[in-house]
C-alpha cells in the first residue's frame, strides 16, 4: 500500500468525522486485530488503557500505483499523461510520508488510531451501543493487514534496540512538535502582528498593562453595583461596540444595537422590562447559558463575552475573549472608563499577546493548526502552525524553532 492509498483509507475508515472509526465485526477482521495487538504486546504501554504508539513510513509510489489514468482521462479529470503525472505530484509532492499509529484497549474496547484519527473500533460487549460505522467491504481487513506488516517492521527495530535512533535520524521536521517565540514569527512575517492586534494602539496596550500589573482587574479590587438592568447592559455593550469600531456601529437604540451584533440567543433578555432591576435579577437567575452575553459570536476561541455576574457584594461585569485581542482589550478598558466594575478572564495571556511575549506552537502534519493549545510544560498558546514548505524556506523561522524531544518507545520490563 502506498501513501495516497493510506490517506484514502484513513478518510474512509474515519468517515471524515475525527471521532469514531469503522467497527471491526467480521471474524477475519477480529483475527487480524488480535494479531496486531499480539505483535505489539512486547512494547511498553505509553499511557493509560494500554496505549501504545509508533510511526510508520510509507512510500508515495508513482501515479499509476494509486490512480487510474484511463478512468481519469475518461472522466475528463486530466487531458493527457503529462497532466496525469503533474496532478499526482501536486497532490503528493513528497517521496514518502510518515503516519503515527496508536492502539488502545479499555476493558475489551479496542481502538486503532492513524494520524490522530480513529479508524477502527472493536467492542467486545455486544450490548453496548456501537458508534462506529459499518464497513463497506474488505477495507478493514486490508488496513489491518497493512498495519500488521508495519508493526512487524517497528518491533524488529525495537527488539534490536534501534527504533528510537532510527526515528530521530529519519522523521522529517514537519511531523514533529516544537514552538517558536512570537517575536521571531513577527520578524519573519511583519504583517502578522498587525493582523493579530488589528489596530490596537500602543497607548491602549500600555493602559491595559498598567491595569493588569496593578491588579485592578481582580474581583476583590473592582467594587460592585447595587443593581443591574437590561437597559444598562445594552448601553454598556453599545459603548464597547463603538470602541471596537469596524462593522460595529451604534444603531437607533442600545437594545437594537445589541440585538443586531450579538449572538442572537439572548434567552429572552430583550423581552423583559429594561429598566427593572428585579426583572433582570430574575432573568439572570434563570439564565445558565453563555450565549446571551456573547456580544461577538464565534467558536470557542473567536467569540467575545461580556458577562454580568453577582455575588454577595453586588453586580459586576466580566470580559472573556481569546483570539480577539483587540476586541477583548477595548471592551475591558471601555467598561472601566465608564466607571463600572469589571474583571477579565486570563488577563496574563492576553497581555503576553499584546506585548509579543507569547509563542506559536509547531504541530505535526495531520494535526489541524486550529485554535488554542497548551505546550508540554503547561504554557497556554493562542496559535499553532504546521511546518509547511513556506515556513521551511524561511530562515528566520527555521533558525528559531525549539523542538521537543521525540517520544521514546521501550520494551516491557521482564
Amino acid at each position: 500500500m502506498f501513501a495516497p492509498e493510506v490517506i484514502n483509507y484513513k478518510r474512509w475508515l474515519n468517515c471524515d468525522n475525527g471521532w469514531n472509526g469503522t467497527m471491526v465485526e467480521t471474524e477475519r477482521g477480529k483475527e487480524l486485530l488480535d494479531e496486531l495487538y499480539r505483535i505489539l504486546s512486547p512494547m511498553k504501554a505509553m499511557g493509560p488503557d494500554d496505549n501504545k504508539r509508533f510511526w510508520i513510513r510509507v512510500a508515495r509510489g508513482c501515479a499509476d500505483d494509486s490512480w487510474s489514468y484511463d478512468e481519469m482521462l475518461e472522466d475528463g479529470d486530466v487531458k493527457d499523461r503529462e497532466d496525469f503525472e503533474s496532478m499526482f505530484l501536486s497532490c503528493y509532492p513528497d517521496d514518502e510520508y510518515w503516519f503515527p499509529v496508536q492502539i488502545m484497549d479499555y476493558c475489551g474496547y479496542r481502538a486503532v488510531i492513524l494520524q490522530y484519527r480513529c479508524i477502527l473500533e472493536y467492542e467486545v460487549r455486544g450490548d453496548e451501543y456501537k458508534q462506529g460505522r459499518r464497513a463497506w467491504g474488505d477495507e478493514v481487513e486490508v488496513m489491518l493487514g497493512f498495519l500488521i506488516d508495519k508493526a512487524k517492521e517497528c518491533m524488529t527495530l525495537l527488539l534490536e534496540g534501534r527504533y528510537n535512533d532510527y526515528l530521530e535520524k529519519n522523521l522529517p521536521l514537519k511531523y514533529r512538535y516544537g514552538y517558536i517565540e512570537t517575536k521571531y514569527f513577527y520578524k519573519a512575517y511583519p504583517d502578522a502582528k498587525e493582523n493579530m492586534l488589528d489596530g490596537l494602539r500602543d497607548d491602549e496596550i500600555s493602559e491595559f498593562k498598567a491595569v493588569i500589573s496593578r491588579g485592578d482587574w481582580k474581583k476583590e479590587s473592582i467594587g460592585r453595583l447595587s443593581g443591574m438592568t437590561a437597559s444598562l447592559y445594552f448601553d454598556v455593550v453599545t459603548e464597547c461596540y463603538e470602541a471596537i469600531g469596524g462593522r460595529f456601529k451604534r444603531l437607533s437604540s442600545s437594545k437594537e444595537t445589541y440585538m443586531r451584533f450579538a449572538d442572537g440567543r439572548d434567552n429572552n433578555l430583550a423581552e423583559i422590562d429594561e429598566n427593572s432591576e428585579e426583572a433582570y435579577a430574575e432573568w439572570h437567575e434563570e439564565t445558565h447559558e453563555g450565549h446571551a452575553w456573547e456580544i461577538i459570536p464565534g467558536h470557542t476561541d473567536t467569540m467575545l463575552h461580556l458577562y454580568t455576574l453577582k455575588d454577595d457584594g453586588g453586580w459586576y461585569f466580566a470580559v472573556s475573549g481569546t483570539l480577539r485581542i483587540m476586541e477583548t482589550v477595548r471592551t475591558f478598558l471601555t467598561v472601566r472608563r465608564l466607571g463600572y466594575p469589571v474583571t477579565i478572564y486570563a488577563p496574563d495571556r492576553i497581555l503576553k499577546a499584546c506585548l509579543v511575549e507569547d509563542k506559536f506552537e509547531i504541530v505535526p502534519e495531520g494535526v489541524l493548526p486550529f485554535g488554542t493549545s497548551t505546550l508540554p510544560d503547561g504554557e497556554f498558546v493562542m496559535h499553532s502552525i504546521n511546518l509547511d514548505e513556506e515556513y521551511m524556506s524561511n530562515k528566520i523561522i527555521m533558525d528559531n524553532i525549539k523542538w521537543y524531544e521525540l517520544e521514546k518507545v521501550f520494551l516491557k520490563e521482564k
